[in-house]
């Protein structure tokens, strides 16, 4: 059954894919006229995963989103999931990528009138105030920037080393508010895997960290990962489809320890 569903999700994303990024891509060099394109993009992929996986999207936290402050998002990354919603949920958010991908076809012109902030992740310093200068023009636009600390995708109930570029960025905008996400959309969208997951998909928002210039750098990523990194393995167990799963492993475990 789940290859089924699979199947069905994957032909109606790429629909998605077609009616947003490639037929409204002349509408999306207008700041209004991107904002559409991102929401129906959003919008288009939510009901794919409704119809095909049964699967919802839940935003949690809103309450720790200022209304009166600028905004910077640190946020996990398990999937291409999130970089689709949060513009749906966000106007016109700024994310902070790899200059790769703007060579993909059509999506990477799509990306350009975005607005968002590529980088050479090998840059060091030069890249580092980069980030810092597009960050500041993002920002007094009053888009929210998001930074995703590990560089990469992380496979679900695993983590990565968390980049200084999350900790200079939040040092360098004390006014924002500098607010960490966890998320469990890689319980649906599978890292490195055809079969696609069924369950609830959350994304929350954590209370904001403290002032970055209190703190030293590794101290900083430290606390960053000590509140992403538990609250998104609370979340993957809320996955029916990951629970099973982590259920049937420990039960095969105790099954081998028995023998």
């Amino acid at each position: 059954m789940i290859y089924i569903r699979t199947i069905l999700f994957k032909i109606l994303f790429l629909l998605a894919t077609f009616l947003s990024p490639v037929v409204l891509l002349p509408f999306s060099k207008s700041f209004k006229g991107m904002r559409v394109c991102q929401y129906t993009y959003a919008l288009f992929t939510r009901i794919a995963l409704r119809i095909s996986l049964g699967a919802k999207v839940e935003y949690r936290g809103l309450e720790n989103l200022p209304k009166d402050k600028p905004v910077i998002i640190i946020g996990k990354h398990q999937s291409s999931l999130e970089t689709i919603l949060l513009p749906g949920f966000f106007n016109r958010p700024a994310f902070i990528m790899k200059k790769e991908l703007l060579k993909i076809p059509v999506l990477g012109t799509w990306m350009k009138n975005s607005g968002q902030i590529p980088i050479d992740r090998d840059g060091g310093m030069k890249t580092l105030k980069l980030i810092n200068q597009k960050a500041k023009d993002v920002l007094a636009e009053n888009r929210v920037v998001v930074i995703f600390p590990e560089g990469t995708r992380s496979a679900v109930g695993s983590g990565r080393a968390y980049s200084v570029g999350a900790y200079f960025l939040a040092k360098e905008f004390p006014q924002a508010s500098v607010i960490p996400m966890a998320l469990n959309t890689g319980c649906v969208w599978k890292n490195k895997s055809f079969l696609n997951g069924t369950g609830k998909i959350i994304i929350e928002f954590l209370p904001p960290m403290d002032d970055a210039n209190n703190y030293k750098s590794k101290e900083y990523l430290k606390m960053l990962q000590e509140v992403i990194e538990p609250k998104t393995r609370e979340l993957e167990l809320e996955n029916v489809s990951y629970a099973k799963l982590c259920k049937k492993n420990e039960l095969n475990q105790e099954l081998k320890t028995n023998d």
